[in-house]
């Protein structure tokens, strides 16, 4: 049986997969906020959050492929689990873990807030689990040694943290189910 460290990691080392896990959950925090002081910048009622998700003592606990989606946060009195995935801007498409996907499905309201570039020049979109698992934008892949469904950079809608036009106000009411 592998360890949980080896089920997260793909190709890198475990000591690359552990600095990666602590410099993508430093990120993820910071874009977090991004993303909370957008949705405060459009008027949205925003309730309590808390953090959750990968962190180094969650591998440790998680049985291979489960999932705890990264935050949780109340948005206009709706309860949204919200998953954070990142990848490099010059990425046409990506891979995410089919059986980590597939889990989503076991929480109400959740969605993957993906972020490309989140390190320079962050954009973000929405993605519904449901979307990627019907094969609605996504076809099944492998990589890294595990089963993965394969996104396309084109099948999204991307925004900057700092854009403030009415067209993303409705774009978060849609996508998030919130009005």
């Amino acid at each position: 049986m592998t360890s949980n460290i080896d089920y997260v990691k793909d190709i890198r080392t475990e000591e690359e997969t552990i600095n990666n896990i602590n410099k993508y959950n430093r990120q993820e925090n910071i874009n977090f906020i991004k993303f909370r002081e957008l949705l405060l910048k459009f008027n949205f009622k925003l309730g309590k959050f808390v953090r959750r998700g990968q962190i180094l003592s969650d591998i440790n606990t998680l049985q291979q492929g489960e999932v705890n989606p990264d935050f949780k946060l109340i948005i206009n009195n709706k309860e949204i689990n919200l998953e954070i995935k990142h990848s490099k801007r010059d990425l046409k498409s990506f891979y995410l873990k089919q059986a980590q996907v597939d889990k989503y499905m076991n929480y109400d309201n959740i969605y993957i807030l993906f972020i490309m570039d989140c390190f320079e020049n962050p954009s973000f979109s929405i993605i519904k689990p449901h979307e990627i698992i019907n094969n609605e934008i996504s076809t099944p892949a492998f990589m890294g040694f595990k089963d993965c469904y394969k996104v396309y950079r084109r099948d999204f809608k991307w925004f900057k943290f700092d854009s403030s036009n009415g067209y993303l106000k409705k774009y978060l009411e849609n996508r998030l189910d919130i009005k």
